[in-house]
């Protein structure tokens, strides 16, 4: 289904074309310049259906991790040195604490929006990064709660310090996922966003994930909310997975496309 409006029908429609223009890359961008009307197609079955599944998953998986009974595992050796974190805590300051714990709790959020936004652009191949963030999302959720990795500030009989607890103490009733040290959702963010910027073609979104990245890479250390393999870990799992997702989704519209054109020429 396809939605379609003057552009220049009044201050309205001008300032919301502006806005999507920003959603496009170069490419797109100059094809909505050179039209009339601005017409927008994200109403169809394939993204329905993205957004049914990832809502599915998050009833599944608010509902459940709070009645789960997690197991935590304490890991221990040079993989897993909280070392990094007190090295940095010594130079504890309250600006640093404040930014880094509102940062950590609200930021994530933002990346979120950031790429549910981005991908809404794409139209029709909405669905696409939708099921690539679903597949992390997933995987991420189902290796937290198997693997049960206490973080460095759930390490028992540590100098550690809860900053996030003595920042923001209702921010630890909304963490679910006490135990989930591996793999780190906050890196991860960042690389779904970035690849997405990549994959529409969009500069802009690319230096944000950068940005983000390198900001949650100190914070979740200084926190002591993970540890360093941790992040070494999702730069690793998170691209394989939303790129796999991304290829077979690929495949699977193009296939999809070639039996729609089979079907209007009478082809079976």
């Amino acid at each position: 289904m396809k939605f379609s409006i003057p552009k220049d029908l009044n201050a309205l429609t001008r300032a919301f074309t502006r806005v999507w223009l920003l959603l496009k890359n170069n490419r797109e961008r100059k094809k909505i310049e050179r039209s009339e009307r601005l017409t927008i197609e994200v109403i169809t079955k394939m993204n329905i259906m993205a957004i049914v599944f990832m809502v599915a998953w998050a009833v599944f998986y608010f509902s459940f991790q709070y009645v789960f009974t997690e197991t935590p595992r304490y890991f221990y050796g040079p993989l897993f040195t909280i070392a990094p974190t007190l090295f940095i805590q010594q130079f504890r300051h309250v600006v640093i604490d404040n930014f880094a714990t509102y940062f950590y709790v609200y930021g994530l959020g933002g990346m979120y929006a950031i790429f549910f936004i981005v991908g809404f652009g794409s139209e029709r191949n909405m669905w696409k990064f939708y099921l690539a963030f679903l597949a992390c999302w997933m995987m991420q959720g189902t290796l937290q709660l198997l693997v049960g990795c206490a973080s460095p500030i759930r390490m028992p009989g540590t100098e550690v310090d809860f900053i996030r607890y003595e920042v923001f103490p209702a921010s630890e009733a909304v963490m679910g996922i006490k135990y989930g040290a591996i793999p780190s959702g906050h890196i991860g963010a960042p690389v779904i966003l970035f690849l997405t910027g990549k994959f529409r073609k969009l500069k802009w979104v690319q230096w944000i994930a950068i940005g983000v990245f390198l900001a949650f890479a100190f914070i979740v250390v200084y926190l002591g909310e993970h540890y360093i393999i941790d992040g070494v870990i999702s730069l690793i799992i998170y691209p394989i997975m939303f790129m796999s997702v991304w290829k077979l989704s690929n495949k699977l519209d193009r296939s999809l496309q070639a039996k729609k054109k089979g079907k209007k020429h009478g082809i079976q």
